[in-house]
């Protein structure tokens, strides 16, 4: 990442439309970059990348084309720091399937994190509004009859939201369950738009050398509670604590126990 000093940093608001490249509009989209740079009259665009996020292909193709503009345009890779004050959200969700935009959530549970203690948790059954196939029951447990009262997901989006607040959206594979929840605002034509990180790619960072990096064997690993494996909440809490693990290592002070498995 280039230097930022003296440089005066924008955010893009994402839905904002104010340019063109080659006769096609820049940012009337998704895809576009996350800062634009502006030094000494030279503007420059920066897709910001942290742990456990990947180049999309719209992504890429706005950058391509900025740079065929004679824009300079490059990904920028950046590392979370630990903040003691920060919320982490750590969310898990279960579905009818494995189709973001085609399959719909039928349960989300969520755990609040502040300087490695849970703080607050949310968790709701939800009506998916259609069947869940019998192959999906029998992996999560989750049967028609006991979504069949619960609140669709619109009833629960704003309850949801407000506990997401200023979070960071934490997830083990996070581009699932971050995919799923995002696509069931935008079915309500509403954003949701959070800083992700995902304990999947952070584990295999901070304790590499793991034949698999799936939640039940890292569980079993590191002596983590996972009593009602592929319920959302439970698989919350236990994805909350690789999320400690991750950030004790950060500050050099992971537990013994979880050195002596890695």
């Amino acid at each position: 990442m280039p230097d930022l000093v003296d440089e005066r940093l924008k955010f893009h608001d994402h839905g904002v439309e104010v340019g063109e490249v080659g006769g096609e509009s820049v940012f009337g989209a998704d895809g576009f970059p996350d800062l634009m740079l502006e030094k000494d009259g030279a503007v420059s665009f920066m897709e910001i990348k942290a742990e456990g996020d990947v180049i999309r292909r719209n992504q890429l193709t706005r950058l391509r084309q900025l740079g065929s503009a004679g824009i300079r345009a490059e990904i920028g890779r950046v590392d979370y720091r630990f903040d003691p004050e920060q919320d982490y959200v750590v969310v898990d969700v279960e579905t009818t399937g494995g189709w973001a935009s085609g399959d719909r959530i039928t349960e989300i549970g969520a755990v609040k994190i502040r300087n490695h203690q849970v703080v607050d948790e949310w968790h709701s059954l939800v009506n998916p509004q259609r069947a869940i196939p019998a192959k999906i029951t029998q992996i999560t447990g989750i049967t028609n009859e006991m979504v069949r009262g619960a609140p669709i997901f619109a009833e629960v989006a704003d309850s949801f939201m407000r506990f997401m607040d200023d979070g960071i959206f934490v997830a083990h594979n996070v581009n699932f369950d971050y995919g799923f929840i995002s696509h069931e605002y935008e079915r309500l034509d509403r954003r949701f738009r959070f800083p992700k990180l995902c304990t999947v790619a952070g584990m295999r960072r901070r304790y590499p050398g793991h034949k698999s990096y799936g939640l039940g064997k890292l569980c079993e690993l590191y002596g983590i509670e996972l009593e009602k494996h592929h319920r959302a909440l439970c698989d919350a809490r236990a994805t909350g604590h690789l999320l400690n693990l991750m950030n004790l290592k950060r500050e050099g002070c992971a537990p013994d126990r979880a050195e002596e498995a890695a």
